[in-house]
């Protein structure tokens, strides 16, 4: 009897969590904002919910990190965040309306907002980024992406600050001719105090209304660039890592920020050009209205200006795709440079260099040069264009013997009109710009994601590799550096890869862990084949990689090793320390942990450096373990407490190195040689067959 009620409430607690994540997606899905083509849903393993939570987010390609709600959150809209209820963690859907957030409730349903009820609320909560459409990148698509992040309360009050300019604006001509038609020339004195406070209170108002606009926009501006610059971000992070390989760092980084100045202006532009031309079309109005007789003479007017502004269009776009694409090779040369000042002045080749830069340089000055003159040339013509409205319709209205009172009026609503059609002319520069830029964005756009949607997420595995029939070579010009090639490595095996140099040992690695895809032939992990699953879930989840050219990071030691995974905990971190024997230094030094280090590993010895890739590679206790020449910095103390404690893991361990000391007491080692595999087993049965005497030279 007892066990049948334990049973019952064990299952009725199994179906209360699964409801609990069932209502966690369901706000996900919201909180993303995009439709996917299959339904997220809740594994029936129940594992931790914000394992649960990370595993969707991989699911479907979603980069998001964890925030603090500190005081008055609420006021600074961020876009859509996850919270959790203090009382029992229950997830809510915290969504920003324009002066506050709001939440649902999770058992009364009601409708709370957040500056009243935050102490409702955990302190810690999620934020997700919305990423780009899986596919290739167009400026349609981007321009739909970017006005997806807005709301609908964004539109609405652009919309009415527009109204509310254009309307007020109407009002200035139509108490111009009021006040010179009816007013003075009746000589009533007592009505000109009032029409003037009129004047000046809808100036105030207009004045008021246009800083609500500017804020307006800005507003949208910053929401805009945020969503796309944490967009941009993960969508690089998603790309394969051979895309890299195609330019240098100094080019690509020139890309990145042209698609980035891309995202921010084409959205700035649209918005301007929107709010620009539902302005212009209200003053159109009024201006066929008010144009009589000299109606034709401003349509002439307005279309030399709008002649002007396409010529300047053309040239400028013209000057802008010369500039970007000579500059494309010269600050990826200069980024270059710089990164090896210390070989060049060590070399002392100074001026070898400088000859270097004065070469990329020359194409490029005469369009640096250009473009100045070009500006000033366009704003000396806007210029002169504005008195061209005033001469023309001073000669039409004596022509036309037009009155006093229409003339004010008709001047006051063309000259609402020409000042329109210059914030035009404004906006076409930017766009003359964002053509260009966008070409030169276009292998960025172009490329797509290593891993789709559809690809199966991989939370574990057990260690066993499978390599089938692998074909690899590099180029299409080059010798296959794989033919053929199969090699099973087991679960628990501790292997390393031997061989001569440039048998494509560190290249294997590379095939393994998906960063570079073979011709032909595949590889598992246990049944899974690595072309159909989620490459990222499989190296976060169950690879751990320390290669020989690996990087630190700027920050403190602790970051270096648990490198921003919250889940982790300093007792990981001290953990993976230990068995990469790192613990003992870095409780030698001051700070412990938290001892800083820069971006280029200064702070920290060749030996340390290396112990900190690989205690980051042990600390989340991985299935399979990649080492490629992780000990080769280390002095021999070192080295040996290192490879002791490898020995001692139970996971799958992959080593490549040069060292004998390294791999003796691997249980495999394999002998790769003109693209196979020529010979395998122990030290020992390889130094006895001879095949090992090649590999020790």
């Amino acid at each position: 009897m007892t066990t049948n009620i334990f049973l019952e409430q064990l299952a009725q607690r199994v179906d209360g969590d699964r409801k609990a994540m069932s209502q966690t997606l369901d706000i996900l899905r919201s909180m993303i904002d995009r439709k996917l083509w299959k339904q997220m849903e809740a594994s029936t393993e129940l594992p931790a919910d914000m394992e649960q939570i990370e595993m969707l987010f991989e699911k479907y390609n979603i980069f998001f990190r964890y925030i603090t709600l500190s005081d008055g959150w609420w006021s600074r809209s961020t876009g859509s965040i996850l919270g959790f209820m203090a009382a029992d963690d229950t997830p809510v859907m915290l969504t920003p309306g324009f002066t506050d957030y709001t939440f649902v409730h999770p058992k009364t349903g009601e409708l709370m907002k957040a500056s009243k009820n935050a102490h409702l609320l955990k302190g810690e909560a999620v934020i997700a980024c919305i990423p780009f459409p899986e596919g290739e990148l167009t400026t349609k698509g981007l321009l739909r992406y970017a006005l997806n992040c807005l709301n609908k309360y964004d539109f609405i009050y652009s919309l009415a600050a527009c109204v509310g300019v254009s309307l007020l604006t109407m009002f200035t001509p139509y108490v111009c001719k009021l006040l010179f038609s009816d007013v003075i020339p009746s000589g009533d004195a007592s009505q000109i105090v009032p029409i003037a406070s009129l004047l000046f209170s809808a100036g105030v108002g207009l004045t008021m209304v246009q800083v609500a606009r500017n804020l307006v926009v800005i507003r949208i501006k910053d929401k805009v660039e945020y969503t796309l610059q944490t967009a941009l971000m993960s969508r690089l992070l998603l790309l394969p890592a051979s895309f890299a390989k195609e330019f240098t760092p100094g080019d690509l980084s020139n890309r990145l920020l042209s698609l980035s100045r891309v995202s921010s202006r084409l959205t700035a532009s649209f918005l301007s050009t929107l709010l620009t031309f539902l302005f212009s079309v209200i003053m159109f109005i009024q201006f066929f209205i008010y144009g009589g007789p000299l109606l034709f003479t401003g349509i002439i007017v307005i279309a030399l200006q709008l002649v002007a502004m396409a010529l300047e269009y053309y040239y400028t776009e013209k000057v802008q795709l010369n500039v970007n694409d000579s500059n494309s090779h010269l600050i990826g040369m200069i980024f270059a440079l710089f990164s090896g000042i210390q070989k060049i002045k060590t070399c002392g080749a100074e001026f070898r260099v400088y000859h270097q830069w004065a070469k990329a340089y020359a194409p490029t000055e005469p369009y640096s040069s250009r473009q100045p003159l070009a500006s000033f040339y366009m704003t000396s013509a806007s210029h002169c264009l504005k008195f061209l409205p005033m001469i023309v319709t001073m000669w039409a209205a004596w022509h036309y013997g037009l009155s006093l009172s229409d003339y004010i009026a008709y001047c006051a609503v063309l000259g609402l009109v020409c000042n329109s059609i210059l914030q035009l002319q404004s906006i076409t520069k930017i766009v003359a710009r964002l053509l260009p830029e966008t070409r030169l964005c276009r292998p960025v756009m172009a490329a797509t994601p290593e891993t789709k949607e559809a690809a199966q997420v991989v939370k574990s595995i057990s260690g066993k590799i499978e390599i089938r029939s692998l074909k690899f070579r590099y180029t299409n010009d080059m010798p296959l550096l794989f033919d053929g090639l199969n090699l099973t490595i087991n679960r628990g095996d501790y292997v390393a890869l031997v061989g001569a140099s440039g048998c494509g040992k560190s290249t294997l690695m590379r095939l393994m862990l998906g960063l570079e895809h073979p011709l032909s032939g595949s590889i598992f992990y246990d049944q899974y084949d690595l072309s159909d699953i989620n490459l990222r879930s499989l190296r976060r989840f169950s690879i751990g990689i320390c290669m020989q050219d690996g990087q630190l990071v700027e920050g403190t030691i602790r970051d270096n090793i648990i490198f921003g995974n919250p889940l982790l905990t300093d007792e990981d971190a001290w953990e993976a320390a230990r068995l990469a024997a790192l613990d003992g230094d870095i409780r030698q030094m001051p700070l412990g942990m938290d001892t800083p280090i820069s971006v280029d590993g200064k702070g920290v010895s060749g030996g340390q450096r290396q112990r900190i890739l690989i205690a980051r590679a042990l600390v989340r206790k991985p299935t399979v373990l990649f080492l490629d020449e992780a000990t080769s910095a280390l002095d021999n103390i070192s080295q040996h407490v290192v490879i002791d404690n490898l020995a001692k893991l139970q996971c799958t361990r992959i080593v490549i190195a040069h060292r004998l000391s390294t791999i003796q007491q691997c249980n495999r080692i394999i002998v790769l040689k003109d693209g196979r595999v020529a010979d395998e087993g122990t030290f020992e049965e390889l130094q006895a067959r001879g095949h090992f005497l090649d590999v020790k030279k």
